[in-house]
């Protein structure tokens, strides 16, 4: 987790108006029309322009792959919990009748097993994966600093502002009550590439 103090007026642009009334469903098809800029839909622009500017004609859909859906779940279930969690996903899966474990969310048995069930894949968690996000849960707030950081404040806090005559927004992981805004990041590994750079 890394922290920031969130200024209450920038040099160029508009004072930011938090707004706590947008759901996570508007927030995104705000970006995804092109109505307000957001960090998600900048990257789209930075990676190919031409890609969001698909997104934004409504020709294209952004990217969603299994380990921004999984991120996406370990937010809902930590920052938001368990209720919000299981409101927004769906556990479950396929098993494999040979080995008798569930298979995987790669597998073209998951695949089918989705849209049988007529499901969305980016709102399903393998039990597996569930088991997985309650182990992450249980130690982000076993660790002292974390549970003081998420003791007090709100889960997922929109700002909108202008910047340089640009409609922009911006959704949080975590704003506490004395404006300082809490970013959670998860990843597959923290082990450094390279030790051999490093000075002595």
């Amino acid at each position: 987790m890394s922290t920031l103090n969130c200024h209450k007026k920038n040099d160029s642009g508009s004072p930011p108006v938090w707004t706590a009334g947008v759901n996570e469903h508007l927030y995104h098809q705000c970006a995804r029309t092109g109505q307000y800029l957001s960090s998600s839909m900048l990257r789209e622009f930075r990676e190919c322009p031409a890609q969001y500017h698909a997104i934004v004609n409504g020709a294209a859909q952004p990217r969603e792959t299994d380990v921004m859906r999984l991120g996406k779940a370990s937010h809902k279930l930590i920052l938001e919990g368990m209720n919000a969690y299981r409101q927004a996903f769906t556990i479950g899966g396929p098993v494999n009748e040979c080995t008798g474990k569930y298979y995987t969310a790669a597998s073209k048995a998951f695949d089918r097993w989705v849209a049988e069930n007529g499901l969305e894949r980016r709102v399903v968690i393998t039990p597996d994966e569930h088991e997985k996000l309650l182990k992450m849960r249980e130690a982000a707030l076993r660790h002292r600093e974390i549970a003081l950081l998420l003791a007090d404040g709100w889960a997922e806090r929109s700002a909108r502002a202008g910047l340089d005559g640009m409609p922009c927004q911006i959704r949080l992981d975590w704003l506490r009550a004395d404006n300082t805004a809490v970013d959670l990041k998860t990843v597959a590994d923290l082990t450094p590439v390279s030790y051999t750079h490093l000075p002595l």
